[in-house]
């Protein structure tokens, strides 16, 4: 069914929205016309008729919750057109402010009517894309997971996520046309893509980067993991833009060691989600370790403990050997494959980053190994575990 649409003259212009009635129509032309034409934006009287507009979508008996959301959805779809003048222009802080007054009256009305909510996915959508583009990761993330927790919302099942514009941004998916920012987003997967041929390489692996996305971002549940994994990429990506010289402190480690701990924890709870073991990353690693051959002997866990003792003595200097050469336990055995020494590097970051705020040399001297270790084991783990 064709939705239907009311056009808009301003100053000449020709704009078409979504038909919401009046006086919401005309509270848009308003609107309109204080954005293109008038230095003055008076917004209390949008947000009067914004107010009786949701009142009538509430109160109409005969919609049911999904065209509640709907009309919830194309009050804000409505906003696309003055946000799209200012993206064109490159006026990023504008747009957000655009995203705060579309937002604003929602949260009063919801305030005002308890246990009644409107549907702010879009608004989120196009907000947080925005505040990403305009340098912000946490804002744009933190707004990115609330509209995707608004579209689950809407959708009522529990058991999927749905297939909304903003999962298509948090998932990667750049060849989506649903995804505004799929520019930005295909840089930070060839990124990801250059981390993934080294494990190609080194592991002579063959997996491919559609085949991680969709087992790791469109094959899970999890929002908040799916949403941890996204904005960390992008950390590491902005790092890797971020002048070298910039990177030789210990707060640069602290940073470093930081975006390190959250890509061990991912792996953790991915590992936690096949085993069903509750207990410590030991326990996940030896779990890990028993279907992947990484080298271990057949005492896992008395070596994991075993380069643990060594982390505690000196992380500064293990680090640096399980890097450089084959470690050897004090039995003279050793493991010399990769992912034996790259499950051991993630075993010391994930207890090193839960325990202490403070950095070693080896973390910033060789960031660049110990992220392509952790990302080594994350890939490692997903075609593995998740096939």
């Amino acid at each position: 069914m064709e939705e239907k649409k009311s056009k808009l003259i301003v100053e000449g212009r020709v704009f078409e929205i979504y038909d919401l009635g009046q006086p919401m129509n005309e509270a848009f032309r308003q609107l309109f016309s204080s954005f293109f034409s008038s230095p003055v934006l008076n917004f209390e009287e949008f947000e009067k008729a914004t107010l009786v507009f949701f009142d009538s979508v509430e109160n109409d008996g005969t919609l049911s919750k999904l065209q509640k959301a709907s009309s919830h959805d194309k009050f804000f779809s409505n906003f696309t057109i003055m946000w799209q003048w200012f993206w064109n222009q490159r006026r990023l802080s504008d747009a957000e402010y655009l995203w705060e007054l579309a937002v604003k009256p929602a949260l009063d009305w919801e305030t005002k009517n308890k246990n009644c909510l409107i549907h702010k996915g879009t608004a989120f959508y196009f907000w947080g894309g925005t505040a990403i583009l305009n340098g912000n990761l946490d804002k744009g993330y933190l707004l990115m997971h609330q509209a995707l927790a608004e579209d689950k919302r809407k959708h009522s099942d529990p058991t999927t996520l749905p297939d909304t514009p903003s999962f298509v941004f948090v998932t990667l998916d750049y060849t989506d046309p649903r995804n505004t920012f799929k520019e930005w987003t295909l840089e930070r997967v060839k990124f990801l893509e250059e981390l993934l041929n080294k494990y190609q390489s080194t592991y002579s692996k063959h997996i491919t980067s559609e085949e991680l996305r969709s087992r790791l971002l469109r094959g899970h549940r999890d929002i908040s993991l799916i949403i941890l994994f996204a904005y960390t990429l992008a950390r590491f990506y902005n790092l890797e833009k971020t002048p070298p010289y910039a990177q030789e402190s210990d707060f640069a480690g602290q940073l470093d060691t930081n975006m390190l701990f959250d890509i061990a924890v991912i792996i953790e709870a991915l590992i936690k989600t096949k085993s069903g073991i509750r207990c410590c990353f030991k326990q996940q690693a030896k779990y890990f370790s028993d279907r992947t051959s990484l080298g271990f002997s057949d005492r896992p866990i008395d070596q994991l403990r075993e380069v643990n003792t060594y982390f505690e003595n000196d992380f500064d200097l293990t680090l640096r050997q399980l890097l450089d050469a084959p470690f050897r336990f004090c039995d003279s055995s050793t493991v010399s494959i990769p992912g034996g020494r790259d499950l051991a590097i993630a075993y010391g970051i994930r207890n090193h980053g839960a325990h202490n705020i403070s950095s070693v040399p080896a973390i910033w001297e060789r960031f660049t190994d110990l992220r392509q270790s952790l990302f080594n084991v994350l890939f490692l783990c997903i075609e593995t575990l998740y096939p």
